[in-house]
């Protein structure tokens, strides 16, 4: 397929869906195809629509005396003109070989192929109703299709096929083929507005679109109801939960003219832009990893499984300071690796974990080595460690912190007294920077930068806890040069029963002093990023780390 035409209409607010509609279609809709080009139809041109691959098709907005008696938007006018209006822009339109009509309020959910939208020698394509009693005729208002023989939509029941009613959020064809059906309908309306006929149900152009498609049945590729889903709109409208009595949805359909969903997403839009000036949102390939190891296969096995799956366009760097040689993790996940030969790290026992320690300044070298290798790759690192679960991607910050993680205790008084007029507004008593934080790495380039090392001692004095606690030291660091520290609400506890919907929690603790079992090894050494694995199996890496 060459080409493709996309045509969105989207008078008056309508204009809110497209940025969504686009980034659906971008992503599902004929993926392969990098030839799409959007016609948005609109009375103004905004500013989504100023895109490489987007036509703005400038329309008039019709308007109507309300019983307020002031002007506004003529909906059933707007859906009346939607032939016209592509037949008014026609020498646009028709440069795709296939043109593809979309509702303002369609989200496209799965991706679309060739093969399930285009059928060879049927050149129309059409969609069957959303709603299962409009789409074969049953409940109170029984068949939809138009019934004034007076109407050019007239379709009669004993001639054609009615046992099937299609809905008009989704239609096209080839270029021909689309211009005949234009040309048609925009007729058909043409007669009935000038006989002064009224659908008596004002469904508009969809019967229009019916009356076509029955008279054609044997051009006709036919969608299933899926490529119409109206229950995320029906959910939206009601305020429940969607439930899975709508089916699969591989294209979302709101109904917005009869749910207001329009109304929800301007709502939706105004507290976007609140929410904005609260939270950042963060970019997934803009994101560091970094772990630290010494040994604990294990533990470090399933906290880097859980990162990568969750985060497949992360970096991610794996520092191993004196201890196993992890390399082969690294090929498994697609990571950096670096062996650190430095004995001022030493090793310590914390139950049955045995962690990275020591000097609590080298380890903030190390912090900022990595924010250097990676700073023009990333703006954020979340400092892993081995008892790290994550569930998902991080998705949003709030503004104005630099350090953000689970809060642990608050500092000592004396340390208090020192901070808070350092760091200003953005001081917070209690620090955080344990496994699963997230830090800003520009901000601690700088704020290492500023730190008087030569009055360590001097501040440890002031809460002991900085002598060997990481976590502290570096809310120390970032407090001492104004910058802030604040709780992240994607963390939570490994005690909550639905952490999985949550970002990062402790809760890999259980596998401290475990070896890899067989299906752990078989997954690593399945893996071949670096053409072989590093560490080949064998009985002394067996029995190091595999468990009997």
């Amino acid at each position: 397929m060459k080409e493709v035409s996309i045509i969105f209409i989207c008078l008056d607010n309508y204009h809110l869906f497209f940025e969504r509609f686009y980034a659906s279609a971008e992503q599902f809709f004929l993926p392969h195809n990098k030839d799409k080009k959007y016609y948005v139809f609109c009375e103004q041109e905004h500013e989504e629509f100023k895109k490489d691959n987007v036509v703005f098709c400038k329309v008039d907005k019709p308007m109507k005396t309300s019983y307020k008696n002031t002007e506004v938007p003529d909906i059933t006018k707007i859906k009346l003109n939607k032939f016209h209006y592509i037949r008014q822009h026609w020498d646009k339109v028709k440069e795709g070989n296939y043109i593809f009509y979309f509702d303002a309020d369609s989200v496209i959910k799965k991706e679309i192929l060739r093969k399930d939208f285009v059928s060879k020698g049927k050149p129309l394509i059409g969609v069957l109703h959303g709603f299962s009693q409009i789409r074969v005729g049953a409940g109170k208002k029984g068949l939809r299709f138009e019934s004034e023989p007076k109407s050019k939509a007239y379709v009669d029941p004993e001639r054609y096929d009615v046992s099937e009613y299609f809905q008009s959020c989704l239609w096209g064809g080839t270029v021909d083929q689309v211009k005949d059906m234009t040309d048609k309908i925009c007729e058909w309306i043409d007669h009935d507005e000038s006989i002064g006929h009224r659908n008596k149900y004002n469904i508009c152009d969809e019967i229009y679109v019916n009356k076509y498609f029955v008279e054609r049945k044997k051009d006709l590729h036919i969608l299933g109801p899926q490529y119409c889903n109206p229950g995320e709109g029906w959910s939206k409208k009601r305020g429940v939960k969607l439930s899975g009595r709508w089916g699969e949805a591989i294209i979302s359909h709101e109904c917005a003219a009869q749910f207001n969903t329009e109304k929800l997403l301007m709502k939706d839009e105004e507290g976007e832009q609140e929410e904005q000036a609260k939270h950042i949102k963060l970019n997934p390939s803009r994101i560091l990893g970094w772990s630290r190891v010494i040994n604990l296969h294990k533990a470090n096995y399933e906290m880097l499984k859980g990162f990568r799956n969750n985060n497949p366009k992360a970096h991610l760097l794996i520092s191993c300071y004196k201890g196993d040689d992890f390399q082969y993790m690294a090929e498994r996940f697609d990571a950096d690796y670096e062996f650190v030969n430095d004995s001022i790290f030493v090793k310590w026992k914390a139950g049955r974990r045995i962690a990275a320690c020591g000097s609590v300044l080298k380890y903030f070298e190390t912090i900022t080595n990595a924010c250097l290798k990676y700073r023009n790759k990333a703006d954020w690192m979340v400092l892993l460690e081995d008892d790290v679960e994550c569930f998902n991607a991080p998705q949003k910050i709030p503004s104005g912190a630099s350090l953000l993680g689970p809060m642990g205790p608050g500092y000592k008084p004396e340390l208090r007294k020192y901070l808070e007029p350092r760091a200003g507004e953005k001081y917070c008593w209690r620090y955080s920077g344990c496994g699963g934080s997230l830090l800003n790495m520009k901000d601690w380039i700088d704020a290492h930068e500023k730190l008087e090392e030569n009055k360590w001692d001097e501040f440890c004095s002031m809460d002991k806890r900085l002598v060997y606690g990481g976590d502290i030291g570096v809310s120390f660091v970032l407090q001492n040069a104004g910058y802030g520290v604040d709780r992240w609400d994607e963390f939570t506890g490994h005690w909550n029963e639905k952490k999985e919907n949550y970002t990062f929690a402790h809760g890999l603790k259980k596998y401290y002093g475990e070896k890899l079992t067989e299906k752990d090894l078989e997954d690593i050494l399945s893996a071949k990023s670096s053409g072989h694995m590093h560490v080949k199996r064998g009985d002394k890496f067996n029995s190091i780390y595999v468990k009997n």
